[in-house]
Order: C-alpha cells, then sequence, then structure tokens
C-alpha cells in the first residue's frame, strides 16, 4: 500500500473548503444524477478518512466533445444517405459546415483530459468512511 507521500507525488492533491486533500488515484469520468463529472477517491490526511473528490467538467471541453460527436454523425447520415431529400441533406451540410467554421475545420475529439475540468477547484469532497 502506497504512503499519503507516495500518492500525493503519484496523483497530486487539491485544497477544499481550506482542507487538502491527497488524490490516491487518477480523476476518471463518471455519470451521477444525470450528470458527467470527474471523480478520484483521496484522503484527508488530518484524519485518515477516505474521500471522493468531483471535478465539474469545462463548458468548452464539453461544448468541443458535443461537437465532435455530432460532426461524426452528421458525416455519417451524409455519408449514408439517409436523407436524401434536398432540403434535409442541405440542412445537414449546414449544421455541418458550421461546425467546422466554429474549428476552423474538423473538430478533433480531445486525447487529454488537462483542460476538461478546473482542476484546482474541485466542486466536491464527500467523505466515504
Amino acid at each position: 500500500m502506497k504512503t499519503i507521500a507516495e500518492n500525493e507525488k503519484k496523483f497530486g492533491s487539491v485544497d477544499f473548503g481550506g482542507v487538502k486533500y491527497i488524490l490516491s488515484q487518477y480523476a476518471h469520468m463518471d455519470i451521477y444524477r444525470d450528470d458527467i463529472r470527474f471523480y478520484a477517491s483521496g484522503i484527508n490526511p488530518a484524519t485518515g478518512d477516505r474521500v471522493i473528490v468531483a471535478w465539474e467538467i469545462s463548458s468548452e471541453w464539453d461544448k468541443l466533445c458535443d461537437d465532435c460527436n455530432k460532426y461524426e454523425a452528421l458525416t455519417q447520415a451524409i455519408k449514408d444517405s439517409y436523407y436524401q431529400f434536398p432540403d434535409e441533406l442541405a440542412k445537414l451540410k449546414a449544421e455541418l459546415a458550421a461546425i467546422e467554421a466554429d474549428y476552423d475545420g474538423i473538430p478533433e475529439m480531445p486525447n487529454d483530459e488537462s483542460a476538461a475540468c478546473d482542476w484546482d477547484n474541485p466542486i466536491d469532497v464527500a467523505i466515504i468512511d
């Protein structure tokens, strides 16, 4: 089992409500009450309480992920010619063009989560013991 110091060196720490918490794992994305957040286990070194730390996803990162998924779906719909009516096809192409204009090209799904949250400012810490 890792020591608190080893966990802090590997996973980091956060301050919340004037208390420093040492993380014991990397944050991972999960769904809770219809909301997507990042979570990580940790410990309050002063009390020994095990905790779960939560971060809210940034609106910019959330929009980028949504736009990437929408772009992929629109591209596939156009490619598969599900919409053979000219008006519908034009509407899909216009939506695709609007997304491309927002990103000066094709949006790319983020492959690192460094901008997913404000990592220095969790939104909640809950004791799990």
